[in-house]
């Protein structure tokens, strides 16, 4: 039999009910949020760093496919108007110098003409580095020629590669660093496990966290 209490009582929650939960639920946002924040920030850094690797795994295995150089040139953007940019976010393969043509097709057929780089940039592959307005990557040049062999190779490298990068310098060759924009990162003191992508000498290409110490650890750069 319902009575006027029990009708009162099942009309809702009362004050004290709902105030222990919003104290429930601010005790779990405040032990749970800046985990999840990490994670996020963490899991961007990981994307980005993979899509920066698949970039130059890529350009090598179209070196050796092609039996020829190379270009992977990271640029501003993905159109005509593209210029040589460190951070991207625009990433592409080419035969010949892209600078400005970035707008042409990409013909993973394409060949290399026998009169030389003309107008065309024979663009064998292009992409974009995801992330790029809450991550941060840092190519030492913009400009990184893969040889037939699979190695990264510099404009002093015999026969002339004019067009390629500055003499590089050993063991990596290559090495770029990701991190995040909204934090610092674990070497350097904060929570953000930041990442790098090495090159060495003989093309072998790597991921690698810069703030493992350990010489048995895997992950040390």
């Amino acid at each position: 039999m319902l009575t006027i209490t029990s009708l009162r009582r099942s009309g809702g929650f009362n004050l004290v009910e709902v105030m222990v939960v919003v104290a429930i639920l601010g005790i779990v946002s405040a032990t749970g949020l800046p985990a999840l924040t990490d994670w996020i920030r963490n899991t961007r850094v990981h994307s980005t760093a993979e899509a920066v690797q698949g970039a130059l795994q890529t350009a090598r295995s179209e070196a050796i496919r092609a039996n020829r150089r190379v270009f992977l040139s990271f640029t501003s953007s993905l159109d005509d108007s593209c210029a040589e940019s460190n951070s991207g976010p625009g990433w592409v393969i080419s035969l010949c110098p892209v600078i400005g043509k970035c707008g042409s097709a990409a013909d993973k057929n394409a060949s290399f003409p026998s009169g030389g780089c003309g107008s065309t940039p024979l663009i064998l592959a292009k992409g974009t580095i995801p992330n790029s307005t809450t991550t941060s990557f840092a190519v030492p040049n913009p400009r990184t020629c893969f040889g037939a062999l699979g190695m990264i190779i510099d404009k002093n490298t015999r026969p002339t590669n004019s067009d390629c990068q500055d003499t590089l310098t050993p063991s990596p060759q290559v090495a770029i660093d990701v991190s995040d924009l909204t934090g610092s990162c674990v070497a350097s003191g904060g929570d953000i496990r930041c990442l790098r992508i090495g090159v060495t000498n003989g093309g072998l290409i790597r991921m690698c966290d810069p703030a493992v110490t350990a010489s048995d650890d895997p992950r040390k750069c």
